[in-house]
């Protein structure tokens, strides 16, 4: 019998996050210059963890969580909430928060970052015309990935701001290679309609999810079982 719980990543709340080793990272770093389809999905992953870090800013925002996460009557009322420590531990996997004597801090760059472009964060999640202005490498991220979902599900729509080997990105969303990672993105968008302490509707229909769910299988879970399996053999 397969326990369900040997299929979930698991980890401690409040844990710092996972690095990858120097020698990981070099790769990573190389593998960026390659121009075949992995090399591409390397560069596509880098740019949704920006994607996501500029989602939970205005999540943050949004809500008016900024100081709400090292106030002790907030915690009390809403400690054990089960989408809050879901997000407190996320904002500590990608940097934006940091454990400071068992206590969320925010990252000063991250601090820096929201407190700077709070009209940007709205703009951008209300896709108002941000104009040309210089922007930080995690809001062009953003656009990025937006850009290739707004490609996916509308063929006809034409890139603002993926500049670099359109054609590439064309033709891996044409051919399904970014089908998956693409359907990801646009799930974790619609978080951004998401306000404490409400439910967040379904915003996709039925046959949404279950592609999404093959496509999940196909890419992570089935391993998960492979490793299982090993371990039952």
């Amino acid at each position: 019998m397969i326990v369900s719980q040997e299929l979930e990543y698991t980890h401690n709340q409040l844990a710092s996050p996972e690095k990858m080793s120097r020698a990981t990272n070099l790769l990573v770093q190389i593998a960026k210059f390659g121009k075949n389809k992995k090399a591409i999905k390397v560069l596509y992953f880098e740019k949704l963890l920006n994607f996501i870090r500029v989602l939970s800013l205005y999540i943050i925002c949004k809500n008016e969580f900024k100081n709400t996460f090292s106030d002790v009557n907030f915690v009390k009322q809403h400690g054990e909430h089960r989408i809050i420590k879901s997000l407190i531990d996320l904002l500590f996997h990608i940097d934006i928060l940091e454990n400071k004597n068992g206590k969320p801090e925010f990252n000063k760059k991250y601090d820096k970052l929201l407190s700077n472009n709070k009209k940007l964060l709205v703009d951008l999640f209300e896709q108002k015309n941000i104009g040309r202005q210089k922007l930080n490498k995690i809001f062009t991220d953003f656009l990025f990935v937006r850009d290739l979902i707004d490609k996916y599900s509308h063929s006809e729509y034409e890139f603002r701001y993926v500049k670099k080997n359109k054609h590439k990105w064309e033709q891996m969303i044409d051919d399904g290679t970014l089908n998956y990672e693409i359907r990801l993105a646009e799930t974790l968008y619609e978080l951004s309609r998401w306000k404490f302490p409400e439910k967040l509707k379904a915003p996709f229909d039925e046959d949404y999810y279950t592609e999404s769910g093959r496509n999940a299988f196909k890419n992570f879970t089935r391993y998960k079982f492979i490793d299982v399996f090993t371990k039952i053999v």
